[in-house]
């Protein structure tokens, strides 16, 4: 060899003027790889069939030929050996080419676009070995990559807009790194997985129902599946490397495998169903996650939901495609109480009496002179009031409500009232009678009224947010109306569906907070509801701390607010159970126990919880496992009780024998004898004889999990412990004794060894 420079003689280079130099677009979501929809119509303005456009097509196209082909070179420079010179690019478009069979001395192509023809098979391709990017979209295949043999340099392929519905396996192209499949009918991720150095992955608009298949993909840095039916991303918990990824106009109702994305930077979950802020929360731990969009989910009817997003996410800097500012930072963090702390010391300092009083509605701090209620004022509360014709009250109100809209009703219920409490308590009632509670109050978009009251909706009209802050406002605005001072609450609230030792990352609830007679009352409308209005009027500010915590501390009406942690610490007992003078005898007792190791061959770890209540109350403790399912008695009894009473109060003594070691919750159920008025009548006297009949009421009052650590191996130098059970005193009188008979004394004996879960 001389070193000169030789045209290889396969490529004719005499037409190549005419041919363009068009290039590939580099990004697999470029606005050209989507095609422009036309409507295709007739003469007479009606539209095509899809036969009579595909025809119409047909005719438009340019026929393939050798000539055409020829004219479609372009690129002349050194061929992948640089031992000769080639065309090295190639791009016919929109023709009538059905396969590549004119193409196959074109060995030296790298680049190869075929867009927009009506290409059925590409077998012949295969010579092409040096290929390196290829377009094949917007043709009739139905088969991804059918190239035999593959060419191994291929580092690009985009096979938008064709027939494809299943992928087979493209382990042979080794080096792909970039592979576009949009608006295909792909059902399911198959044949990638071998892909090794694939970076960037667009399967938009397809048929996939899940995203599983791409576990073995650990260089796969993009990763676009918009407009799919994808219900989950926890399949891609272990693409650890992913930085992009976009999942618009699917199903996802959560985040959930987001949070081992430690390398995400952008991510866009808009379009989906998504209900709550708490489903977003597993992107926090993306530490990188710079641009992220959730517009168009539920979510986004929240109140203040873009400031309680900056709040829940700071990491990200550009949020529904718009920058977030330090303005912006700054109200999310003063909305979830970040100045409370100073503004309590600035004015504990000048205002250590409470002077502060600017009247302008200001929301101040207890320090300034925020009074809690002590319920002293409530005495005109309770029957007499509600069982006066109240439910003829109801219906004139839902009329005035219905033709004069909240203003309407606002009057009519004020009228007659003599002060703000009662006026207070009959819009209580007729809220918590209308209304339409689901089972969670955090959600959106769900029907505020009850059905037969729909036509109520128009009060609400217009305001968006969880149901429970929508009902919330409604109740502010009726006694607004009456200028009675209303504030709105979010925080976070432990609902039925919520069990010690769980969390919340966003809050989800709302409540209210009314002056009346210049004392504050927190009042939970919403959770009024959800009892169809028989709810106490008044909870004290100690005891409804137990159920709500305010995202602003001085929302607490305490002397000294406690911190949110230390909120979700306390022992998860309902209002009922505080309500009706219960108390836990351990004041250090949290929501969450850890029992002591126990060994082998040794007791079942147990545990005793004391609760005392007056005597009207009668206790009884069940135990449920992880998943929350009741634990049915056995043979060998597991749950006893024992009770002392004094002059004014019963304490309970509940024990529970765990049957092994694992994670366990114990819930203490309340029941109570309520009195129902019955008379009964003798027929031949005609005389009523009063009947002194109670009706057994049971409600889950408290709950507390149990974690029940694995056993220490059996050391024989250490001597077990005796079982806890030989110390408990019991009265041989007391019914649980009469009830138990001999199973104790077999159960302290025979107790058996500890079983693994």
């Amino acid at each position: 060899m001389d070193g000169s420079l030789e045209v290889d003689p396969q490529v004719d280079i005499e037409n190549h003027g005419n041919a363009g130099n068009s290039k590939i677009e580099d990004g697999p979501c470029s606005k050209n790889d989507v095609p422009e929809v036309i409507v295709e119509t007739k003469q007479d303005g009606a539209e095509l069939t899809a036969p009579e456009i595909d025809e119409k097509q047909t005719n438009e196209r340019t026929l393939i030929s050798v000539q055409k082909v020829r004219q479609s070179l372009s690129n002349l420079n050194r061929t992948a050996d640089g031992l000769t010179c080639a065309y090295l690019n190639l791009i016919i478009n929109n023709t009538d080419m059905k396969s590549a069979a004119l193409l196959k001395g074109y060995i030296h192509v790298q680049k190869l676009d075929l867009k927009n023809n009506m290409l059925e098979e590409t077998s012949d391709l295969g010579n092409m070995r040096h290929l390196t990017e290829l377009d094949l979209s917007q043709n009739r295949l139905q088969e991804a990559l059918s190239i035999f043999p593959e060419p191994s340099n291929l580092r690009k392929a985009v096979l938008t807009a064709n027939q494809i519905e299943r992928v087979r396996d493209l382990s042979g192209f080794m080096r792909l790194s970039t592979l576009v499949m949009d608006d295909n009918s792909i059902r399911k991720m198959e044949g990638i997985s071998g892909l090794q150095f694939l970076t960037v992955l667009s399967m938009k608009k397809n048929l996939l129902s899940s995203c599983s298949g791409l576990e073995e993909l650990r260089m796969l840095r993009e990763l676009y599946l918009d407009e799919n039916r994808i219900c989950s991303l926890k399949p891609l918990a272990v693409v650890t490397s992913l930085e992009v990824l976009t999942t618009a106009k699917n199903r996802l109702k959560d985040l959930a495998g987001v949070q081992t994305l430690q390398r995400l930077r952008k991510l866009d979950v808009s379009s989906n169903q998504i209900p709550t802020l708490e489903d977003i929360h597993h992107a926090r731990s993306a530490a990188f996650l710079d641009e992220l969009c959730i517009l168009g989910n539920p979510l986004e009817q929240v109140l203040h939901f873009r400031l309680h997003t900056v709040h829940l996410l700071p990491q990200v800097t550009t949020l529904d495609q718009q920058r977030v500012g330090e303005k912006e930072k700054v109200l999310a963090a003063n909305l979830h109480g970040a100045d409370a702390e100073d503004l309590r010391a600035i004015r504990k300092k000048w205002f250590p009496n409470g002077e502060l009083d600017d009247g302008g509605g200001a929301i101040l701090p207890t320090s300034a002179g925020m009074v809690a209620s002590d319920g002293s004022d409530s005495c005109c509360e309770g029957p007499p009031y509600l069982q006066q014709d109240f439910e003829q009250v109801l219906a004139q109100a839902n009329r005035e409500a219905h033709s004069d809209g909240i203003s309407g009703l606002a009057k009519f219920l004020s009228k007659g009232c003599s002060d703000h409490l009662t006026l207070c308590m009959r819009v209580w009632s007729w809220v918590a009678r209308h209304v339409n509670p689901p089972d969670q109050t955090w959600q959106v978009g769900t029907p505020v009224f009850l059905a037969e009251h729909n036509y109520l909706e128009e009060l609400v009209s217009g305001v968006s947010g969880m149901w429970s802050e929508r009902v919330t406002w409604l109740f502010r605005e009726i006694l607004h109306c009456c200028d009675v001072p209303v504030v709105l609450i979010s925080g976070y609230c432990k609902t039925e569906n919520i069990w010690p030792g769980e969390r919340r990352a966003a809050h989800n609830h709302c409540w209210s907070a009314v002056q009346i007679n210049k004392r504050w009352r927190l009042l939970d409308i919403a959770w009024a509801a959800q009892r169809r209005g028989h709810a106490p009027f008044y909870i004290s500010p100690e005891v409804f701390i137990n159920r709500c915590f305010p995202l602003e501390a001085h929302w607490q009406l305490l002397q000294e607010p406690i911190g949110l942690e230390e909120f979700w610490k306390l022992p998860m007992c309902s209002i009922m159970f505080l309500q009706s003078g219960l108390a836990l005898v351990d004041p250090t007792l949290t929501d969450v126990v850890t029992l002591e190791k126990g060994r082998e061959g040794g007791p079942t770890p147990t545990l005793m919880l004391q609760i005392s209540a007056p005597h009207r109350f009668r206790l009884r403790h069940k135990l449920l496992d992880a998943d929350h399912i009741h634990i049915e008695q056995s043979e060998q009894p597991m749950l006893f009780a024992k009770t002392s009473e004094d002059d004014s109060r019963t304490l309970h003594e509940l024990w529970t024998a765990f049957p092994s070691y694992g994670t366990f919750f114990i819930v203490v159920e309340m029941e109570e004898d309520v009195p129902v008025a019955v008379r009964l009548r003798i027929h031949e006297t005609q005389d009523e004889i009063p009947l002194n009949i109670y009706e057994s009421q049971e409600v889950d009052v408290f709950r507390l999990k149990v974690v029940v650590p694995p056993p220490e191996p059996l050391d024989p130098a250490r001597p077990l412990p005796a079982s806890p059970f030989t110390r408990i005193a019991f009265q041989e009188s007391s019914p649980t004794v009469i009830a138990l008979g001999c199973k104790l004394a077999q159960l302290v004996e025979e107790r058996a060894p500890l079983k693994e879960a």
